[in-house]
């Protein structure tokens, strides 16, 4: 259904935060035959959230389960790309 929008408005900037839920939620839940490519697929879609929407705060929740998966830290590079007002 994400996809779908995303086809139809690639700028819809919901229907990637949905996505990027969705594929982490098949992680958790098991339900992905590869792990690594809805990782990737996530951390893209995320990416997209935060390209679209500059004004809003980052999505935390969609990097630190993406951190978290990967078993890695955020990097405070990423997280310093915004200026802080």
């Amino acid at each position: 259904m994400f996809e779908e929008a995303i086809n139809l408005d690639p700028n819809f900037g919901a229907a990637h935060n949905g996505l990027a839920h969705a594929l982490l939620d098949e992680i958790w839940f098991g339900i992905t035959a590869s792990p690594e490519k809805s990782i990737e697929q996530a951390e893209h879609a995320t990416q997209r959230v935060t390209a679209l929407n500059p004004d809003q705060p980052p999505p935390y929740s969609l990097l630190s389960q993406i951190s978290l998966l990967k078993r890695t830290w955020i990097t405070r590079s990423y997280m310093a790309k915004k200026p802080s007002n």
